[in-house]
């Protein structure tokens, strides 16, 4: 028995250059912001007297809390829209650059203020990359749509990419600060920008779609159950 569920697509694209822009430049700061500090971190907190064990744990704390808080922010975003959750992702950019900022120019000594900007940057940055993807998913169908995930792609690479080479020039000049002061301030830039050329993409019609996308999901597989109980063959050859 097979059942086809159609797939639930919007009849045109409506993601803005201004959007894409912003999705694209949060995307690439993100990874460009790791990229820039990370290879920075181990000299950075050896210095202050980091063991590596203790260099071990700060530098798993970004990716542990991006893993444990991208549902969250996936349900929120569900819930709530998109716009709000990659504002909030790109706000948390801000202060965790910020007390990294803060941590090379005013608590030199501080290792914890490290540690707490890692934990805060890991935790905002899950909200924007899976929540920028759900937008293109959103806004676009089609061609058009792997056309936006290749964006995203590329921004992730490409900021992947460039930022350790721009964290090593931007040291060799100012050392552990600049680079941590100027991934804040373009991290600030791209925040006013996401506020005045990022909309909403999880409109009502969007909302009625899934909802109903949902519904059809959820009558195939009561369908499905029902069929199998009936047939317990069925269920034997699945086995099998």
């Amino acid at each position: 028995m097979v059942m086809e569920i159609k797939e639930n697509r919007i009849s045109s694209s409506h993601l803005s250059i201004g959007a894409i822009g912003v999705l694209f430049l949060a995307v690439f700061i993100d990874l460009l912001e790791f990229g820039i500090i990370v290879p920075l971190l181990p000299f950075w907190t050896l210095e202050l007297g980091a063991t590596p064990f203790i260099y071990g744990i700060l530098a798993s704390a970004y990716s542990l809390m991006s893993f444990a808080f991208a549902p969250v922010w996936g349900w929120i975003s569900d819930r709530w829209g998109r716009r709000p959750v990659i504002l909030a992702g790109l706000f948390g950019t801000v202060l965790g650059l910020g007390l990294l900022s803060l941590a090379a120019l005013v608590f030199t000594e501080s290792l914890s203020i490290i540690f707490i900007s890692r934990l805060v940057g890991g935790t905002f940055t899950a909200a924007t990359l899976p929540t920028s993807q759900a937008y293109i998913a959103d806004t676009t169908s089609g061609q058009d749509r792997a056309k936006g995930f290749g964006l995203l792609g590329a921004a992730f690479g490409l900021g992947f990419a460039l930022g350790p080479g721009i964290g090593g020039i931007l040291s060799f000049f100012g050392g552990y600060a600049l680079p941590a002061v100027v991934a804040t301030v373009i991290a600030i830039i791209n925040f006013i920008a996401a506020i005045r050329f990022l909309p909403e993409s999880l409109t009502k019609e969007i909302r009625g779609r899934r909802k109903d996308l949902i519904s059809q999901e959820a009558n195939a597989k009561t369908s499905l159950r029902e069929t199998i109980l009936r047939n317990p063959n069925i269920l034997l050859a699945i086995l099998n």
